[in-house]
C-alpha cells in the first residue's frame, strides 16, 4: 500500500467515525495495519471505533498495541486512562491517574490530556484539584474552547450555576451550534427549571446526531423531571450529586438520624393515621432513591434503542 494510499484509508476510517459507521472504519484501518500492524494513527481510529461500537474490551487490546509499539506516545496512556475510568473504582481510577500523569508528562502541550486528568479528579471526588486543572488549562489553551464547555458542566454539577453561566456565555459566542454547547444549554436551562428550553435543545443535539448518548440522557432527565413521581428523585439527586462519595455518606445518615428523631420525638405522639402516613411517605422516599436510577437508566437505553428524531 502506497503512502498515498495508506492516507486515503486513513482519512476513510476517519469518515467513517464521524458518520458513526464503525464497522467501515474498521475495515478501512484493516488495510493500513495488514502492511504496518503498529501504524498508530490507523491502531488510534481502530480505538475509537471499538469504543463507538461499546466493545471496550476489544479497544482495550488495541490500546495496548499502541503502548507497546510506541510506549513515548501520549495518546495510548490517554485512552487507557479513559477506559480505566469508564470502569469506575478506587483502583482503575487510580491507575487511570497514573496514565493520564504519564500522558501529560509526554505531552504537555496537548489540551485533551488536561480535560481528561480533570475528568478523572472530577470522578475520584477531586473537585478542587480538577476546578484547578480546568482553570490552568483554560489559560494555557484559550484556543480551545472545548475546556470552557468541560468546566461549565463541572460547575453545573457543583450547583454553581452563576459561574457556569459565565463560562458558558464566552463558549456559546465562540461555538454556537457545536453539540456539546447545545447539550450544555439544555442542561443549563433544565436546572433552572425551564424545562422547554432544555427539551428544544434536546431535540436540536438529537436532530443533529440521533445517537448521542449525552443528548439523551439530557432527554430521559427532561421526561423524568417532568413525572410527578420521578421529578421528586431526580431534583433530589441533582442535588446530593454535588457532593464527593464521603460526604453523600454523611448527609444520608444526617437524613436518617433526623428522620428517627422527629418520628421517635414528635410525630409518634400524634394521633392516627398521621405516624402510618408518614412512615409510609419514608419509605416511600427510599424505595425511590433505590429504584430510580433503574428507571432512568431503562429510559436512557429505550430511547437509545427507538428514538427518531426529526430535523430541526
Amino acid at each position: 500500500m502506497s503512502g498515498d494510499t495508506t492516507a486515503g484509508a486513513l482519512r476513510a476510517a476517519e469518515a467513517y467515525l464521524q458518520t458513526g459507521n464503525f464497522n467501515g472504519a474498521l475495515s478501512a484501518t484493516e488495510d493500513v495495519l495488514a502492511i504496518d500492524p503498529n501504524d498508530i494513527q490507523a491502531l488510534e481510529l481502530r480505538a475509537r471505533a471499538y469504543l463507538g461500537k461499546g466493545d471496550p474490551k476489544s479497544a482495550d487490546e488495541v490500546v495496548d498495541q499502541m503502548i507497546e509499539a510506541e510506549p513515548e506516545y501520549d495518546t495510548g496512556y490517554r485512552f487507557k486512562a479513559v477506559l480505566l475510568s469508564d470502569k469506575g473504582g478506587k483502583a482503575n481510577l487510580a491507575k487511570a491517574m497514573e496514565l493520564i500523569e504519564q500522558a501529560c508528562s509526554l505531552d504537555p502541550d496537548d489540551p485533551t490530556n488536561y480535560s481528561i486528568l480533570a475528568h478523572v479528579q472530577e470522578q475520584r471526588d477531586e473537585f478542587a484539584g480538577a476546578e484547578e486543572t480546568y482553570r490552568q488549562a483554560i489559560a494555557d489553551f484559550p484556543w480551545y474552547p472545548a475546556l470552557k464547555t468541560e468546566f461549565s458542566t463541572f460547575l453545573v454539577n457543583r450547583g454553581r450555576m452563576d459561574e457556569a453561566r459565565m463560562f458558558f456565555d464566552d463558549v456559546a459566542e465562540e461555538m454556537p451550534g457545536d453539540i456539546d454547547v447545545i447539550i450544555l444549554r439544555g442542561q443549563i436551562a433544565l436546572r433552572e427549571g425551564r424545562s422547554d428550553e432544555a427539551m428544544e435543545n434536546a431535540l436540536w443535539a438529537l436532530g443533529e446526531d440521533a445517537t448521542n448518548t449525552e443528548a439523551i440522557q439530557l432527554l430521559s432527565q427532561i421526561k423524568a423531571s417532568k413525572n410527578p413521581i420521578m421529578g421528586i428523585w431526580w431534583r433530589y439527586a441533582v442535588w446530593i450529586s454535588r457532593f464527593s462519595t464521603k460526604q453523600i455518606w454523611v448527609i444520608v445518615i444526617g437524613i436518617y438520624l433526623s428522620w428517627q428523631l422527629l418520628f421517635r420525638g414528635f410525630l409518634k405522639q400524634l394521633e392516627q393515621p398521621i405516624p402510618t402516613i408518614a412512615v409510609i411517605l419514608w419509605l416511600s422516599f427510599c424505595l425511590l432513591t433505590w429504584i430510580a436510577p433503574s428507571i432512568l437508566n431503562r429510559m436512557i437505553k429505550k430511547e437509545l434503542e427507538s428514538v427518531k428524531i426529526k430535523d430541526f
